[in-house]
């Protein structure tokens, strides 16, 4: 009885001897995952709002730029002449539009790359904080973008008027440069020089007219009207290569500010980035968040059985203790002495 005792104390302190060991590894390494799903999930949120963030700015500032200077790029289209000059408006339309559509193409695929750099980051925190499961985590970042398409450029419906042919600001501006001539001789004076390279010569005509006198300038006014409006219709034909697309890019600004076109197409890009963007992440928070189970499972387990080892410990050592003394008594006793009262 004795020895079965002390084999089976050895054997139960052993045991305790084990879990105690095993539950202070456990119980660093429990709170090591604690914090580190803490400060993952932390740094996922934030970079995930950080790229977002960039991605949206950087969509901004693009669009609004494709859409300030779309006046400004050179377009593949001919200008045929006067008599086409509305379907030259209506090809420059289209062609600014495309240019516009193809900056938010351009800034979706700096999305993409953002997404993917993102999806990356945290992969390699799966592999570190959770195991080799993450390393078969995959992206296809070619499927971002496709199912909803930009059509807000394709909705913008921008009729050409007759005005849109002519550049007022230069008019203006030349009109304001020789108001000292009078009407005719301004837009004759500053229009028709420019279009045959004759500026030194009017200035000496100009300057000659001062001379006739008023009485004789005043039989001038009609004929110099009319080669004023002459000149005029030239002048206006020959710049509308020139004033037609930045009003045509005027009016589209317009119109997409209304539409609040680049806030649109950064929201709508943005979001998809963070949609993606937070599959891989709560992805790694439910590892995080499995690991921290997982371990704090094992301890609650470890817990129990090292109170169950301490309990086999004590009754053992107790019963090593008894049958130890009853041994003791039994050894203590003369079993071959006669019983008492004998002689």
């Amino acid at each position: 009885m004795n020895t079965l005792s002390t084999v089976n104390r050895d054997v139960a302190q052993a045991e305790l001897e084990r879990v105690t060991a095993e539950l202070k590894e456990l119980e660093p390494e429990l709170e090591s995952r604690k914090k580190a799903r803490s400060e993952v999930s932390d740094r996922v949120d934030r970079g995930i709002e950080e790229t977002c963030q960039d991605v949206y700015e950087h969509s901004r500032a693009e669009l609004t730029a494709a859409i300030k200077f779309a006046g400004n790029a050179e377009y593949d289209v001919v200008y045929p002449g006067f008599l086409s000059a509305f379907q030259y408006a209506e090809e420059l339309k289209d062609a600014m539009l495309s240019h516009i559509a193809e900056s938010v193409t351009q800034v979706e695929e700096y999305a993409r790359k953002e997404t993917v750099r993102g999806v990356n980051t945290m992969k390699q925190l799966g592999i570190l904080h959770v195991g080799d499961e993450f390393k078969n985590l995959t992206f296809r970042s070619d499927v971002m973008f496709r199912r909803k398409k930009d059509a807000l450029a394709r909705d913008v419906h921008i009729p050409t008027e007759l005005l849109d042919f002519v550049d007022w600001s230069t008019l203006m501006h030349q009109q304001e440069k020789y108001a000292g001539t009078g009407m005719a001789l301004t837009v004759a004076g500053a229009v028709v020089p420019r279009m045959i390279g004759m500026g030194t010569w009017v200035d000496q005509a100009l300057a000659a007219t001062r001379l006739v006198g008023n009485e004789n300038l005043r039989h001038l006014i009609i004929p110099g009207i009319i080669v004023a409006a002459f000149a005029a219709s030239a002048y206006i034909v020959q710049q509308i290569p020139n004033s037609l697309p930045r009003r045509l890019a005027a009016k589209i600004s317009s119109q997409l500010t209304e539409l609040d076109y680049v806030h649109a197409n950064s929201s709508r890009i943005t979001t998809s980035v963070r949609r993606v963007l937070r599959v891989p992440a709560d992805n790694l928070r439910v590892g995080l968040e499995q690991t921290v189970k997982d371990l704090d499972t094992r301890r609650e387990d470890t817990i129990k059985v090292k109170g169950e080892s301490e309990r086999a410990s004590e009754f053992f050592r107790s019963l090593v203790k008894r049958s130890s003394d009853e041994r003791h008594v039994l050894e203590a006793m003369d079993l071959d002495a006669p019983p008492p009262g004998v002689d």
